[in-house]
């Protein structure tokens, strides 16, 4: 009978630290609610692009993000509509004081030759505003199926580790 009394006050104190650990994950899911609608939150603004030449295959988007919550840009793609592919890049140049960023697209300047870095994520902390611009970083769109015209508008869709997907129009301006 002690062999029985003994299994069953082990198995009621398992029980308890079972039922603890439940209480436990519930009340951390119940703290990522607040950090989901923050999440939510996260702004894509003042998205374009420059209209591009016919014969040219690639064309650069510039934005600005912010998020009130830590998170990080992850990819982006477009419509096979608009291009093969989306890559991030930053530009650089090699100048007298190593590399840097460059002020305009030139792939040659006074300050050096330019180069484009491939970026696999851009961080984003919280209640930061980091900017996509001309001759820093920006989304590049590769193998574009036709020449974009000022006045034209096309999606593309960001990837955040955090915030999931963002889908946004892209306005093709002459003022970047």
């Amino acid at each position: 009978m002690r062999q029985y009394l003994a299994a069953d006050a082990a198995l009621r104190a398992l029980l308890v630290v079972v039922a603890l650990v439940g209480a436990a994950s519930l009340a951390a899911c119940g703290s990522d609610g607040a950090a989901s609608d923050e999440v939510d939150t996260l702004t894509i603004s003042n998205v374009r692009s420059l209209p591009t030449s016919s014969g040219i295959s690639l064309a650069a988007v510039y934005f600005d993000m912010a998020s009130p919550v830590d998170d990080e840009l992850i990819g982006a793609s477009t419509s096979e509509e608009v291009g093969a592919g989306v890559a991030m890049r930053r530009t650089m140049t090699d100048d007298a004081d190593g590399m840097g960023a460059m002020p305009n697209m030139d792939h040659t300047s006074d300050e050096g030759m330019a180069m484009m870095e491939a970026l696999t994520s851009v961080s984003l902390g919280a209640g930061e505003t980091v900017s996509f611009e001309p001759g820093e970083m920006h989304l590049m769109i590769e193998d574009l199926v036709r020449p974009l015209a000022a006045g034209d508008t096309f999606e593309i869709t960001l990837t955040f580790a955090a915030a999931g997907q963002r889908t946004v129009d892209v306005n093709v301006t002459n003022d970047i």
